[in-house]
């Protein structure tokens, strides 16, 4: 942006040079004629001149693109862009400086108290524990009456939350504070650095996306906290986790590679040329949900030989009650401790700090039991619309051989299904369309099209990478070990 301005502040000139490059002079002397560039001269062709004026024109403006592109790859802001971010905006640190300071005046205030008390009253009657939660807010303001020495020192408080001195919260709320000044001002944004500045994020999240350490650690995570909780399935989720991961991270990298169309597509830039796109493509979701909803559905139909049990009930069962005893082992309950007292406890003033880890240590190993106790399978796969009554009363019934029997009919089944869905080229892209229906209209208006653009890629990817995983006919056996 920076580039083109000056461009723009200097093009007059450059064009009025260009211009008396091509102008003939009147009978000049010998000795001028010595002087005079060859495209001066009264001999030279006016069309040739004319033509290397305009050539070095372009050479001129296309030198600034490109310099301003360098900079955008090498992720080097003009001062002014962030200058100007900062006088605008300010830091995160600074609305969270302030957020403190207007939570203590209002605290003080005892008009501004009783309106709060008021309201968190209405909402104790939508808890399960609506007499405690009123005790509790009956004496709101002595709670935050100890409060208050507290939020003295708001910078303090700041950091402690890791709002000062964060390079990539700082990143994501850039983009977040210019896409609300387009609502709110409605400016002109050719003229403005917000398109730019969002190119400049987009580069860093991806920068961010591209390192080895962020993949591994997203791994770690799906491995450790969702796949180690699921029994005997634990070894089919890291190898779906394995499988698939790689390919998102290439999609997402290859979403925020073309930084101009990513920023287009959260409405910070303008698109190049106007795109018919949508209207194309809404039928196509139809379509596409239509199909979605059906192989669902199918799943959902599918029974065992004897026709007694739903495979998708069965199966549900199996991994939630799975779940449901790995997470009340004792080893398991200490870890959820751990990660409610590490997430709380180091965020209180420092006073509260030991009386906060006694408090986890004594009652939440408890009271996580007395949580996890609410639920069972049944309520949840019914929830999960994958059993009936009838169903799921005959998988309780199962005995433990029966049971193993039926893990490996059942996933030869839905193998032999999910095969039959996905091999046809047709039907995997209305499933594109489908699972970008179900998935981005749930999202936030101004997020749908940048996952619109990831799912159109990834999904495809994904589906393609199921057919060939299913192409295997012992799978069951050789891949999941389920039989």
């Amino acid at each position: 942006m920076v580039i083109d301005n000056m461009l723009g502040n200097h093009l007059p000139l450059i064009v009025r040079f260009l211009a008396r490059a091509t102008v003939h002079s009147e009978s000049p002397s010998e000795a001028q004629r010595s002087a005079i560039p060859p495209c001066a001269s009264p001999h030279s062709s006016r069309s040739a001149c004319g033509m290397k004026a305009i050539i070095l024109l372009l050479v001129l403006v296309a030198s600034a693109s490109a310099f301003k592109t360098q900079l955008l790859n090498k992720n080097r802001t003009p001062k002014e862009s962030f200058q100007t971010y900062v006088a605008k905006y300010g830091s995160a640190c600074d609305e969270c400086q302030l957020l403190v300071k207007r939570f203590e005046e209002a605290a003080k205030d005892p008009a501004k108290m009783a309106t709060l008390k008021g309201l968190l009253s209405l909402l104790c009657h939508e808890t399960s524990y609506e007499e405690e939660c009123k005790v509790i807010v009956s004496r709101l303001d002595l709670i935050i009456e100890r409060l208050l020495p507290y939020l003295k020192d708001p910078l303090t408080i700041c950091r402690k939350f890791h709002m000062c001195g964060n390079s990539r919260l700082e990143q994501f709320r850039k983009i977040a504070m210019l896409y609300a000044q387009k609502y709110v001002s409605q400016e002109d944004f050719e003229n403005d650095l917000v398109c730019e500045e969002c190119q400049f994020a987009a580069n860093e999240l991806r920068s961010l996306i591209d390192q080895k350490q962020t993949q591994d650690d997203i791994r770690h995570f799906l491995s450790n906290n969702i796949c180690a909780h699921l029994g005997r399935y634990r070894g089919s989720c890291d190898i779906v986790v394995e499988q698939f991961l790689p390919e998102f991270f290439q999609e997402l990298h290859h979403v925020l590679e073309n930084q101009k169309e990513f920023c287009a597509d959260l409405g910070l830039c303008k698109h190049a040329l106007p795109s018919t796109f949508p209207l194309k493509a809404a039928d196509k979701k139809m379509a596409g949900s239509r199909r979605l909803q059906n192989v669902f559905s199918g799943l959902r139909q599918l029974k065992s030989k004897t026709g007694s049990v739903l495979m998708s009930c069965f199966e549900c069962k199996v991994a939630i009650d799975a779940l449901l005893l790995d997470l009340q082992e004792p080893g398991s309950i200490k870890k959820i401790a751990a990660d409610i007292k590490g997430g709380i406890c180091p965020n209180l003033p420092t006073a509260f700090l030991l009386g906060c880890n006694d408090f986890i240590d004594l009652y939440i190993p408890t009271v996580v039991m007395m949580t996890l106790k609410q639920f069972n399978a049944g309520d949840i796969c019914k929830m999960l619309h994958t059993c009936d009554a009838d169903s799921f009363a005959q998988s309780i019934s199962l005995s433990k051989k029966q049971e193993e029997n039926l893990h490996c009919e059942a996933c030869n089944d839905i193998t032999v299904y999910l095969k039959r869905e996905v091999e046809n080229v047709e039907a995997r892209e209305e499933l594109v369309y489908g699972i970008q229906s179900a998935f981005c209209a749930k999202m936030p208006m101004f997020v749908q099209p940048v996952c619109d653009t990831f799912l159109a890629r990834y999904a495809n990817v994904a589906l393609v990478k199921v057919d060939r995983f299913l192409q295997d006919d012992n799978v069951c056996t050789t891949k999941l070990n389920l039989c």
